[in-house]
């Protein structure tokens, strides 16, 4: 009796088999089937029909016997893994597999003999190397007494798969990791923002439990008086899906209160609705509260500007910027945008002066010296120029190197024109003065002078009329008329050595004086009353002799004449330098010297210059140098002339030196 057998491969739409599609097994509808060799027909027929179909696919087929032998490999697999049917038939299905995963891959096979359904996932090497993962699907196709005919196993490459998920994992350890590391707190709220997670940094700063700020019960740590705002500002941000950005105080763990400053921004979908809220919220007390002090600050130097009605000025040395504090254009007429560099500052400095000032300026940023000063002319919106006072500091880094400066410039204009206008009055008063003081030096002399010489003049006329009326008969008579008018004449002499006496004012008292002082203050005199602008005058004592034995006021005005000689020397050179400096010579003396760049002194001028009425000054008396040496000779020193490194003349003389003096109550003062 024959037997009739309908069959065809069939697609397994089951969960056994989700990600592939592909044939999982063949159902047969039979009736009294009884020869097996029909049925093994029509299952080669069914499995050449899926090879033919599988040959299009992207996954690795492979059609295993009833015990898991290997009975055909797809073209799939012999393209991909470089493997064919004769080289593997009758071997088990992991032989295709690395060692290390054999032992998961034969589970899977007696799991699908067992149960009709084996699956696992492993790593394997592709021919060029490349590693892979594979998600395999064992499939049993079985017998109608329930027993496997055939496996199929149909493996998938899920290599970006795996590589996705790990990035994935990654991504997300790493959102984690930087959320708890975050100085910030962080949030995440639902569509309407209502929070659904927030980190631990919530804990920390408030000592509240996570759940407490869930929904809306983070605003229970809003400070009373800010919360309607924050609650106003949230539902607004809320409705209208803008970002949010308030400042508001939080309540610490110990019940005090703190800025901060929240953020949120929404997620959207693909269509625009918000899905999700993400926030952040910055403790920024800190910065409020030093915010706040640098206004109040900023104030108070804005007033303290204005009060002292100086312009003041920050320079950053490596930007080339200069800030101003407000009173640049009341000062000097000058729009402070414009004079936001120091290539501005620079160019309205008079060009006699911008060469002296500009080098002062370099030597004290490349110098020690932390501070500096200078006066000078700057130049006027309307040409015209004020004379100034610019002083300024040295700012530096860790390294030493100056980053910046920081001064003012006060106007001395008006200072200066009353200043000129009092030396000119002075100038007026001392040459009124020096003419009464020599018409009384005049009356005096006459007075004092006449007498004696009336008495030489008659004993001389007395003596030559004895002569020519006796001749050698008044012999005696004519000695003692000559010895009259010797006498008288003795007389004259010692009254004008008693005058020079007086005048030269004879005896010097001489104390301990600190030399840098008696420097130091002959100095300011001599530049405060000079009436030059851009005159550059600088001080080198020797640390070895700090005091000199002498009468202050004196000296100092040796000093101050030198000085201003020196600087009336200078005519219009562009660049005024004067150089004071002290120097131990030997045991018992400190030697001064007044130098400068100017012209010099002629060799012939100089041979008597310290004579009384020499001079190489137009209009000068020729008594200044005469009085300075005097003044020296009588401390027991020395006054000279030598020519200057600088250029010009040097000026210089010796003191005794001296042992510090006792502190009394007037020098402390």
């Amino acid at each position: 009796m024959h037997n009739q057998l309908a069959g065809g491969a069939m697609i397994d739409p089951s969960a056994n088999a989700p990600t592939h599609g592909g044939v999982s097994g063949t159902v047969f509808q039979g009736q009294n089937v009884t020869d097996h060799k029909q049925i093994m027909d029509m299952l080669t027929a069914a499995l050449a029909f899926c090879r033919g179909m599988f040959s299009a696919s992207r996954d690795c087929v492979e059609v295993l016997d009833g015990d898991g032998q290997i009975h055909l490999v797809c073209e799939p697999s012999e393209r991909m893994l470089d493997c064919r049917t004769e080289d593997f038939a009758g071997k088990a299905w992991s032989t295709l597999w690395p060692e290390e995963e054999r032992p998961l891959l034969d589970q899977a096979v007696r799991s699908a003999i067992e149960t009709g359904h084996g699956h696992c996932t492993a790593r394997r090497d592709l021919p060029d190397g490349t590693p892979t993962w594979w998600d395999s699907v064992i499939t049993a196709i079985p017998l109608p007494d329930g027993r496997p005919v055939r496996l199929l196993a149909v493996s998938r490459d899920i290599t970006r798969l795996i590589e996705t998920q790990e990035r994935l994992r990654e991504s997300e350890e790493r959102y984690r990791l930087t959320v708890e590391l975050s100085l910030q707190l962080i949030l995440t709220g639902d569509a309407h923002g209502a929070v659904i997670d927030i980190s631990t940094r919530w804990t920390e700063f408030t000592g509240l439990p996570r759940e407490a700020a869930l929904g809306n019960g983070w605003m229970d740590a809003v400070h009373p008086d800010d919360r309607p705002h924050v609650e106003r500002e949230c539902a607004a941000a809320f409705a209208s899906g803008d970002p949010l950005d308030i400042e508001y105080r939080a309540r610490r763990y110990d019940g005090v209160f703190q800025w901060v400053r929240g953020r949120a921004r929404p997620k959207r979908d693909e269509d625009g609705a918000i899905v999700r809220w993400y926030g952040s919220v910055e403790n920024i007390d800190e910065a409020r509260r030093a915010g706040d002090a640098l206004r109040q600050a900023g104030e108070r130097f804005r007033l303290a500007a204005q009060a002292t009605n100086d312009a003041i000025w920050d320079w950053d040395l490596r930007t080339r910027q200069v800030h101003w504090s407000g009173t640049l254009h009341a000062l000097f007429g000058h729009d402070e945008e414009q004079a936001a560099t120091s290539g501005w500052w620079i160019g309205q400095i008079h060009p006699e002066d911008r060469p002296a000032i500009q080098r002062s300026i370099d030597a004290v940023i490349d110098g020690p010296i932390a501070h500096w000063s200078a006066e000078y002319r700057f130049r006027r919106p309307d040409g015209s120029y004020a004379e100034i006072l610019d002083r300024g500091n040295v700012i530096r880094d860790e390294a030493g190197f100056a980053v910046r400066m920081v001064g003012a410039m006060q106007d001395l204009t008006n200072r200066k024109a009353a200043e000129r206008k009092i030396r000119q009055i002075q100038n007026e008063l001392i040459h009124v003065s020096r003419h009464s003081a020599m018409g009384a030096m005049a009356s005096m002399l006459a007075h004092e002078l006449n007498q004696p010489l009336t008495a030489v003049a008659s004993y001389v006329k007395g003596g030559q009329r004895l002569i020519l009326s006796r001749g050698a008969d008044a012999l005696a008579e004519i000695e003692v008329a000559l010895e009259e008018a010797a006498v008288q004449a003795l007389r004259a002499g010692a009254i004008l050595r008693s005058l020079r006496a007086m005048v030269s004012t004879g005896n010097v008292v001489r104390r301990a004086e600190n030399v840098a002082r008696l420097v130091g203050e002959a100095r300011s005199l001599a530049l405060a009353g000079s009436g030059d602008i851009g005159v550059i005058c600088n001080i080198s004592l020797d640390p070895n002799a700090p005091f000199a034995a002498c009468d202050r006021i004196q000296i100092q005005q040796v000093l101050l004449n030198l000085v201003r000689n020196a600087i009336e020397a200078f005519g219009d050179r562009p660049i005024k330098e004067v150089a004071i400096s002290s120097h131990k010579r030997g045991c018992r003396f400190v030697e001064i010297r007044v130098e400068d760049n100017g012209p010099g002194v002629a060799p012939e001028i100089a041979k008597g210059l310290f004579s009384p009425f020499v001079t190489s000054k137009e209009g000068g008396m020729g008594v200044g140098l005469s009085i300075c040496r005097t003044i020296i000779e009588a401390h027991d020193g020395r006054l000279w002339l030598e020519r200057s490194k600088l250029g010009g003349a040097a000026f210089c003389f010796t003191l005794e030196t001296a042992s510090p003096p006792e502190q009394s109550g007037e020098d402390r003062q």
